[in-house]
């Protein structure tokens, strides 16, 4: 029996590293090449006096850069352009997570958090399920050695013997003896 519990255990154990590992791995590389990415650009739009809605201000910055560097014109609108694509992005990727049908990182931790719920649930019954077949077993078998006739046998015999032979008492007497209650 201790096989069959270290069985359980170690695939449980098992079970819940792999997934808990994967969890981490992919949410760890998804924050990685998101801030990788977005890092320049999200310098620029942290700047709270730049209105990226007013093309006049994106002319101005984009001016304002060129005069600072002018070797770097072609750079500078293409630091622009990743900055009007980054915003564009922010705003499909808020439209998408409402009609997307894909897995968030909240859904998957309430999916993880699910799982362990069920291992609990699954090894409380395990552990009552075992318990209580060795008790029903137990006691099974302490009846058996007691009494080796069931009750079903001996009211099998109480009906089949001729009623001149017992009287009522007799009869709810043996009843009572092998576990019937009459009234």
């Amino acid at each position: 029996m201790n096989r069959l519990w270290t069985g359980h255990i170690v695939s449980f154990i098992l079970v819940s590293i792999v997934l808990l590992s994967l969890f981490t791995f992919f949410n760890n590389r998804q924050k990685e090449i998101k801030n990788l990415q977005n890092s320049r650009v999200e310098k620029w739009l942290k700047l709270d006096y730049l209105d990226f809605d007013d093309p006049l201000q994106k002319a101005i910055l984009e001016e304002s850069l060129n005069l600072f560097d002018p070797s770097a014109v072609k750079e500078n609108e293409k630091q622009i352009s990743q900055i009007e694509k980054y915003r564009n992005q922010q705003v499909l990727e808020a439209v998408k997570a409402d009609q997307s049908g894909a897995v968030s990182l909240d859904q998957i931790s309430n999916l993880l958090t699910m799982y362990f719920k069920f291992i609990v649930v699954y090894l409380i019954t395990l552990i009552l399920t075992f318990y209580g077949v060795q008790t029903l077993g137990s006691y099974k078998f302490i009846k058996e050695k007691q009494n080796p006739e069931s009750a079903l046998v001996k009211l099998k015999n109480v009906f089949q013997t001729p009623p001149a032979q017992h009287t009522f008492k007799k009869k709810k007497k043996m009843l009572s003896k092998s576990g019937f209650i009459i009234l």
